[in-house]
């Protein structure tokens, strides 16, 4: 379904914004040229801090830059915001069942054993371990 509330990319409903050949090629520069970034950036500055985009034959992508956002959705929600089958199959052999790769329990367990390797202790321990080298 079409996300609702934000700004949506202009694009076709099945093609994304590959309909629009502008639009392709300014992607595909940014992409040989590795400024990817910058073209979400240009993407943001016109659309807002989040909107909605769609590629082609993927779900909806729903990118965002606002620390509300971001805190709601992968803290206070993230339930609500699953990875879903197209996601984790197609980052399956990269990922395997890691915390970046799952959702519900898998995940909840994933964090808890990471979370602890990850306190204020341990990662001051760490950056003076860095940067003594």
């Amino acid at each position: 379904y079409q996300p609702r509330n934000v700004p949506i990319l202009p694009g076709n409903w099945w093609l994304g914004p590959f309909w629009n050949l502008s639009v392709t090629y300014r992607m595909v520069r940014a992409a040989l040229l590795h400024k990817q970034f910058e073209l979400h950036r240009a993407s943001h500055e016109a659309l807002g801090p989040t909107f909605a985009m769609k590629m082609i034959m993927t779900p909806w992508w729903i990118v965002t830059r606002d620390p509300k956002n971001l805190e709601h959705i992968l803290t206070k929600n993230f339930d609500n915001y699953p990875k879903g089958t197209w996601f984790t199959s197609t980052l399956h052999e990269l990922l395997g069942d890691g915390i970046f790769n799952v959702d519900g329990d898998l995940w909840y367990h994933q964090r808890k054993v990471s979370s602890h390797m990850f306190t204020a202790k341990l990662f001051k321990e760490h950056i003076w371990a860095v940067v003594q080298q």
